[in-house]
C-alpha cells in the first residue's frame, strides 16, 4: 500500500483518497482482528474465563466498527 501510495502524482486526488481510506481501514480493524485472536486462543476453562474480558469496552468496538463501515461506503462510491 505505501509502495502504491508513493507511486502516484501529486495531483492524483482520487487515488490517493482511495489509498488513504483502505490504509485507515487496515489500521481500524487491527484492534478487532487481534480480539477476535486472543478469543480463538481459549483451548481450556481456565483461559476462557480469562479470554471473556474483551480488550476494549463494547462502546469503542462498536465504533471502530461504524467507522469502519463508514469507510467501507467510501470506498465503493470512490470505485
Amino acid at each position: 500500500m505505501q509502495h502504491a501510495f508513493k507511486g502516484l502524482s501529486y495531483f492524483d486526488i482520487l487515488g490517493r483518497t482511495k489509498i488513504i481510506i483502505q490504509i485507515t481501514r487496515i489500521a481500524l480493524g487491527l484492534p478487532i482482528v487481534l480480539e477476535q485472536a486472543f478469543g480463538r486462543q481459549a483451548f481450556t476453562r481456565e483461559t476462557a474465563r480469562e479470554n471473556e474480558k474483551q480488550l476494549f469496552p463494547r462502546h469503542v468496538t462498536r465504533l471502530i466498527k461504524s467507522v469502519d463501515a463508514a469507510l467501507e461506503k467510501m470506498e465503493r462510491i470512490l470505485k
